[in-house]
Parts: structure tokens; sequence; C-alpha cells
């Protein structure tokens, strides 16, 4: 057995790239479709958004995006909590549900006419605001 040479094959036709490849861009169909879908799916977001936010669902994303009331204190015998949210405090009767809630904690719940209403257990409850106190930021030296 002899020795095999290999031969090399010129081809007759040249080697040519494309244009997009010539001047440094890579062509990736792919990757035009993936930012489509990504756009159309943006889209879709914003537009869902927005009809949920005129069908109702504006109160429930304002509650989704403010900060929850945090109960500083339970008195069982008065039968009344202290919760609190950013520069606001409230006392409030919370009755025979004050078992529902532990002091440090955050909840999640709507100012309505004359008091607060929170959602504990599958029972929507209606706690009265008994006292308030607004703390307001004033600048030093005072109002000026």
């Amino acid at each position: 057995m002899g020795k095999r040479r290999s031969r090399r094959v010129r081809s007759l036709i040249p080697n040519v790239t494309a244009p997009a490849i010539q001047k440094g861009k890579t062509a990736k169909p792919g990757k035009a479709r993936r930012l489509w879908w990504i756009l159309g799916l943006l889209a879709l977001v914003i537009v869902g958004a927005f009809i949920a936010w005129r069908n109702g669902g504006r109160e429930a994303m304002l509650l989704a995006l403010q900060p929850g009331f945090q109960v500083m204190k339970v008195d069982q015998a008065a039968q009344t909590m202290l919760v609190t949210r950013l520069n606001e405090t409230y006392l409030v009767r919370c009755a025979q549900s004050c078992d529902l809630f532990d002091v440090g904690k955050t909840y999640k719940m709507r100012m309505q006419a004359g008091g607060l209403e929170v959602v504990r257990k599958g029972q929507r409850l209606a706690l009265p605001i008994l006292e308030e106190h607004i703390e307001f930021e004033t600048p030093p030296g005072g109002h000026g």
C-alpha cells in the first residue's frame, strides 16, 4: 500500500462574503424576530395596564404601590390598635379582630371615610379611626 496524497481541490467559485459581513455587521434573522416579539409583548402589557386602569383597576394598582401600615401597638383591653405609615399615625378601634394583627408587621390597608379597611383571613374589616396625627416636614427656620 502506497502513501496516499491528499489533493486540495480548488473551487471554481471564488470565496465571496456577503456585504453585511464585509462591513463588520452580523446578519442574524432570529435577532430581529426576537426584537419584534419583545416589542409586541411590551405593547400588550402597556395596553393591558391602561385598560385595567380605566376599568376599575386604578384603585388596586394604587393600593399595590402604596406602602402598608405598620402596627405599632395593640391594646387588647381597650380594643384599639396604633398603626403608622410614613408621616401618618392612627389610633383605630379593632374590637374583636385585634388578635388578627401582630405588632411590627405591615398590612395593606385602604383609607375609607372615617376609617381604614383591611382584608385579613378572608374577612373585610372596617377599623374606625379614633385619633389621627399627621406630621408635616417644615424646613429649618420656619415657614419663611
